[in-house]
């Protein structure tokens, strides 16, 4: 799991320290995006899950590391996946440029991704000159095919596989 935000950290450790053997899972404290180097991440308050952190371009916020997906595949950190769940609050094109080879690559077999569409309290997939169909454009174009494509709120939920 990547997650660039402390208190979201020390809560996820406790949920996992419930449900899984500490040899089961990793945890690295770097928010995945499409550059290595400080990032500004946004959080309205401390509390851990609250659905509103993101990488924000504006707005109050700490520092934190982050590093591209492919980045820590090729420098051997993390094995190549073949599942994976994007939900970053708005930042999903970060993401997704940043795991660009390792999501085109065979063996990731499967990829569930919430698209953030405009709201009031946080970013979106516009604030990073993107749109659900460009996103969904983008997926595509890595190779998966669109099983699943349902709004919820402001959200688009989407299931993709090879």
């Amino acid at each position: 799991a990547f997650e660039p935000y402390p208190p979201n950290i020390r809560q996820l450790k406790r949920n996992l320290s419930y449900n899984a053997a500490e040899s089961d899972y990793d945890i690295l404290d770097v928010a995945l995006s499409d550059s290595h180097g400080s990032i500004n991440f946004t959080s309205p308050d401390d509390d851990p899950g609250n659905q509103t952190g993101n990488i924000s371009p504006t707005g109050e916020s700490i520092e934190v590391e982050a590093i591209t997906g492919d980045e820590l595949v090729d420098g051997g950190s993390v094995p190549s996946p073949t599942v994976v769940k994007i939900d970053v609050e708005g930042a999903e094109p970060l993401v997704i440029d940043g795991l660009e080879d390792s999501l085109n690559n065979s063996s990731c077999r499967l990829l569930y991704c919430e698209i953030h569409l405009p709201t009031e309290y946080r970013p979106s997939v516009e604030t990073y000159g993107e749109s659900r169909e460009s996103i969904l454009r983008k997926i595509s174009e890595l190779g998966f095919d669109i099983v699943y494509n349902e709004m919820r709120g402001n959200e688009v939920h989407v299931k993709a596989k090879k």
